[in-house]
């Protein structure tokens, strides 16, 4: 009986140093961001305190731990990155993530210098289609490079995008692997979907845009959205009204993010397919992503 005292006590303790935490926060409500595992937890990442925090459970489940945050299986491949294990048009790609940002200077839980499994299946899947050769080609959330330089690889002109922190690893990577392009091209610049008014890349003609899972964070899905009509319009005016293809590898992290994501796609007059079983290379399929084929087809409304 004792002991069961003590265990209630410290449970109620715990938890009141949870709720404390979250009451002495500093960050204003435009800072938080937040996310909705697959589970229905909720949590914020609150820059004072620089980690993730679980503020409820949309499912009513008390007992998700407050430690499971973006939960997903484990990792489909295994290959060594920075030794060259991975493969595009015969040649070896070489990509590593130079030191991450110290806790106190990350904004959202660095993610972009990890090399997520969508990343490879976009890869091989570009390799396997073909048809790079002299294309131009868009990358938003480059990361540490692997899609961007594997179109570079297979002979394209490519762009490669992220925010600011991740320039020093994707234009090191971009260095490391300039001997393996030949009809190719690579540059890393710096692009924030939540601030592009004005930014060059935005207004320049593509013929592909690609993006290995970069769809997480539940309040950058419309953002991300709205760059991807702009791209759309810019480029139906300079490509004699082609438009761009925009290819996106997507692993479901919450039934909310999804919905969120379709409902702003359609909204934004894109019509959404996915690559079929068929046309992807058998090694480097999974049922657990989809690779998104994006085709915006304005309404009369639209610019």
């Amino acid at each position: 009986m004792h002991k069961a005292i003590q265990s209630l006590a410290l449970v109620v303790l715990c938890e009141s140093l949870f709720h404390m935490s979250l009451a002495d926060c500093s960050c204003e409500g435009s800072s938080v961001r937040t996310h909705v595992s697959s589970s229905g937890q909720r949590f914020e990442f609150h820059r004072c305190q620089k980690k993730w925090i679980a503020v409820n459970s949309e499912s009513g489940d008390s007992s998700i731990g407050q430690e499971k945050i973006l939960s997903l299986p484990g990792r489909l491949f295994d290959f060594n990155f920075a030794e060259g294990d991975f493969q595009v048009g015969g040649k070896s790609i070489y990509v590593s993530s130079l030191q991450k940002r110290t806790t106190s200077e990350q904004v959202d839980a660095d993610t972009g210098l990890t090399i997520w499994d969508g990343s490879v299946i976009l890869a091989k899947y570009l390799e396997h289609r073909g048809h790079l050769d002299g294309k131009r080609v868009l990358e938003l959330g480059s990361g540490v490079g692997l899609v961007g330089i594997s179109c570079g690889v297979l002979g394209a002109a490519v762009t490669m995008t992220d925010l600011d922190y991740v320039m020093d690893s994707l234009n090191h990577n971009i260095d490391k692997n300039k001997a393996s392009i030949s009809g190719g091209s690579l540059i890393g610049l710096p692009l924030d979907w939540t601030n592009w008014g004005g930014n060059a890349i935005t207004q320049q003609p593509f013929d592909i845009v690609v993006g290995a899972d970069i769809v997480w964070l539940q309040s950058l899905i419309v953002p991300l959205c709205d760059l991807l009509k702009e791209i759309s319009i810019v480029n139906r005016n300079n490509n004699d009204g082609r438009g761009c293809e925009i290819l996106i590898s997507y692993q479901s992290r919450s039934k909310m993010a999804d919905h969120v994501l379709y409902t702003s796609l359609e909204q934004r007059s894109f019509k959404i397919s996915t690559v079929p079983e068929d046309d992807m290379p058998s090694a480097f399929f999974s049922k657990r992503l989809d690779i998104l084929k994006l085709e915006y087809i304005p309404q009369t409304k639209d610019s």
